[in-house]
């Protein structure tokens, strides 16, 4: 059964593969007017001698002559030329910045959903210009202004859908005036926030505005559906009257002082003091490759994860939020698939219990070596504990550009343990791979595949893992299938690898696995519907074996998508699992499913209002079988925003499971979010969260001041509580408190 499947699953990839080399020209061929934007759309930067003064007025003389990007194109919800109202770009350079103007025409209100720095640039009004100074379409800059000044910066990811992290910060210089038929923007951005080549006089561009009123967003170069407004090979042209002078002095530290109080209710111990103190710092090795340094980092500032009921059988991936990872991230964690990644920077900083330690120092170079080459080194050190030994975590990794847009890039990553002053020979865990992506020239084929190895102790066999898959993109319709396939040997330490493990009588059984992903998606874009901009219709089939050849689980989707002009949002799911459980399963002390094969149907219908209005919400559904049971899921969101200052949300999740032979077992979470802006510079957030599941009650506030750019003082507290399962008392009564702290932390940005 094993060789039948592997036989299969590589014919059905070789013959994808002759698919996507037969049709390789002909999709080069079919989408032209989009490949040649570089060519099409080209706007000139030239040096300014003068001095401008960044008040968003647009009245010193460059501005009168600087070229400019006008005549936008609608985006969403459909390509079409000459966006109204009108935007216009422009661009000026001196030893320092890069300026950007942009003067946006609009007679009627904004819509802004906070003045807090780094909101989500979708959610209102806002303007942004998108720089990819390397050209390579592989990753570049975005920094965006709103109508209120408020500012947000990210970085570009490229890929067959290039994305956005903006958890990334760096300091810039901005102002906007408001008028009434338009408002303007200027921006100073620092050549030392960047990365480039200063021999290069031509980088990659584009613009992209939020019109949120018209549930639109217009951009200069046309993009075609479904690639999202961002899509790094489709910008236009920057053509510089000469190279940019490389930036020579760019080195910035980061110190900061943390202290406050900690009180562990739960082990009976006294309030404690703590203080504590270390720095970052950034140092441009060259104005395309960066170096970052930590001593005795702290993050205390970073909001918590949000709890989430977990009905799998399966560890949740949380994201990375953590400042000090996320510069260039994606040279380092773009390697396997989601959920299985050989490297996963969250590992680094926790034990194998999950539980944080000190990490004592750390450094990460990241960046460009040349126009097609991206590097990535990174060195950490963490502390022991009761649990482990202290650990050093290294990891490399190359992306070499091959054609235009094709790639291969390779990774090793080593954890090793550390003890009294050296390496511990038998604890360590490597991971080496290499990986290839294919894609035409035009974006619309794309074709995968990587190999990678573990190394253990004592461990020689059975320790690889695999993935390999081919997409085809295009306006209307889109097809993708991805395999892996995941030795039951194979270790990521450094990484993440879900389903590996399984549990049989209190036992770890490691199982190696096949997995494939597939997915198709139609979607229909209607002219004259004055309520639906788009349908959209999508299969999703994902298939698990054992090596072995048992099946794991089987899911298999049918959706229907409507995105509405009004800017919501109806979505109907209908889903078939088959599950081979193979070890009893209890959700609560007192119900027990049986291993055994489940066969199961689930309908979901979800329904997200006007994101606009002061009030919306959120509503989902979802109903059917669960095991031998039944699930009844019930989703409600409530969101409150007076603009521009303050956003309130409520949120209840309740699942309802039903099995024939147990009382009926529920599990709600409650939690609530209320965001005040009291100016551009001062911001409260308090996160509040009752989770059934783990009988955890918790409190998260933080404050925030912005005294200097880049430079903060933040004061958070925290207070966590335990629920006692016992009805016969109140629910006041069940309310144990475990630990409180109030921490600060301040930080400042040196530019030296």
């Amino acid at each position: 059964m094993q060789d039948l499947n592997f036989k299969i699953t590589k014919r059905v990839f070789f013959l994808f593969t002759l698919f996507f080399f037969f049709l390789f020209g002909k999709a080069n061929a079919q989408d032209e007017s989009y490949t040649d934007n570089r060519e099409k759309y080209q706007i000139k930067i030239q040096r300014t001698s003068a001095p401008i003064q960044i008040d968003g007025r647009l009245d010193e003389a460059v501005w009168q002559t600087a070229d400019r990007a006008s005549d936008f194109w609608v985006r969403y919800p459909n390509t079409k030329p000459h966006a109204k109202p009108p935007t216009e770009a422009q661009l000026t350079y001196d030893d320092k910045f890069i300026y950007v103007a942009f003067t946006c025409y609009d007679t009627d209100k904004y819509i802004v959903q906070t003045l807090k720095r780094d909101q989500d640039y979708w959610d209102g009004d806002a303007v942004a210009v998108l720089l990819d100074p390397m050209g390579q379409s592989s990753n570049g800059f975005m920094f965006g202004i709103s109508p209120y000044g408020v500012q947000m910066e990210g970085l570009l990811i490229g890929g067959s859908q290039s994305d956005l992290d903006r958890n990334w910060d760096n300091k810039w210089y901005s102002a906007v005036q408001n008028f009434d038929d338009r408002w303007t923007v200027e921006m100073a951005i620092p050549f030392k926030t960047l990365r480039f080549d200063a021999t290069r006089t031509e980088w990659a561009i584009n613009f992209i505005r939020n019109n949120t009123k018209d549930n639109e967003y217009h951009i200069w170069t046309p993009i075609p559906p479904p690639f999202n407004g961002i899509h790094l090979n489709y910008f236009g042209s920057l053509l510089w009257d000469a190279s940019p002078d490389e930036v020579k002095s760019n080195f910035s530290v980061i110190p900061y002082i943390t202290g406050g109080l900690n009180h562990n209710i739960e082990d009976g111990e006294k309030i404690k003091g703590r203080f504590n103190t270390g720095l970052d710092a950034k140092v441009a090795v060259t104005s395309s490759l960066n170096l970052d340094l930590t001593i005795n980092p702290d993050f205390s500032q970073i909001e918590v994860d949000q709890q989430v009921t977990n009905l799998s059988r399966f560890s949740i991936f949380l994201p990375e939020k953590r400042t000090f990872f996320l510069e260039n991230a994606d040279i380092f964690q773009a390697f396997g698939i989601p959920p299985i990644r050989p490297f996963f920077s969250r590992t680094v900083g926790l034990n194998p219990d999950g539980a944080t330690v000190p990490i004592l120092f750390g450094a990460r170079l990241s960046g460009n070596l040349d126009n097609k080459t991206r590097i990535g080194v990174m060195n950490m050190q963490t502390k022991g504990d009761d649990v482990q030994t202290g650990q050093n975590y290294g990891t490399v990794a190359v992306h070499r550009r091959i054609g235009k847009r094709s790639l291969v890039k390779g990774l090793f990553s080593n954890r090793q343990g550390y003890a009294d002053g050296e390496f511990a020979k038998k604890d360590y865990g490597r991971n080496g791979g290499i990986e290839v992506e294919l894609s035409s020239d035009d974006g619309v084929w794309a074709a995968w595949g990587g190999l990678h190895k573990s190394f253990k102790p004592d461990i020689s066999k059975k320790d690889l893992m695999y993935t390999y898959g081919v997409g085809y993109t295009k306006s209307t319709f889109n097809i993708f299938t991805s395999t892996v396939h995941v030795n039951e040997n194979y270790f990521a330490d450094m990484g993440f690898v879900n389903r590996i493990e399984s549990f049989y009588r209190d036992t770890t059984i490691r199982r190696g696995f096949i997995q494939n992903f597939t997915q198709a998606e139609y979607q229909i874009f209607p002219e004259n519907d004055d309520v639906v901009n788009v349908h959209t219709f999508g299969w999703e089939n994902f298939l698990v074996y054992f090596d072995d050849g048992d099946l794991s689980e089987r899911f298999i989707r049918w959706r229907y998508f409507l995105s509405m002009r009004n800017k919501s949002d109806l979505r109907f799911r209908l889903d078939n699992e088959k599950t081979n459980l193979l070890e009893e399963l209890t959700f609560t002390q007192e119900d027990t499913v049986k291993a055994g094969i489940y066969n199961t149907y689930q309908f979901n219908i979800q329904y997200v209002s006007d994101q606009r209005k002061t009030f919306n919400y959120e509503i989902n559904f979802r109903h059917g079988g669960f095991y031998h049971g039944t699930l009844s899921s019930y989703e409600l969101g409530l969101r409150y925003r007076q603009q521009p200052w303050g956003n309130f949300g409520i949120g209840l999740q309740k699942n309802d499971i039903r099995f024939p032979d147990f009382e009926p077992i529920e599990f709600i979470d409650l939690n609530s979010r209320f965001e005040v802006s009291f100016s551009k510079n001062i911001f409260w957030t308090t996160f509040m969260q009752y989770n059934f599941q783990n009988n955890q009650f918790n409190i998260n506030s933080r404050l925030q001041y912005r005294f200097s750019p880049m430079s903060d003082f933040f004061v958070v507290y925290t207070d966590n509580y335990g629920i006692l399962d016992d009805r016969n008392i109140g629910f006041l009564d069940s309310i144990k408190a475990k630990n409180r702290a109030l921490v600060f932390k301040m930080n400042y940005w040196f530019s030296l």
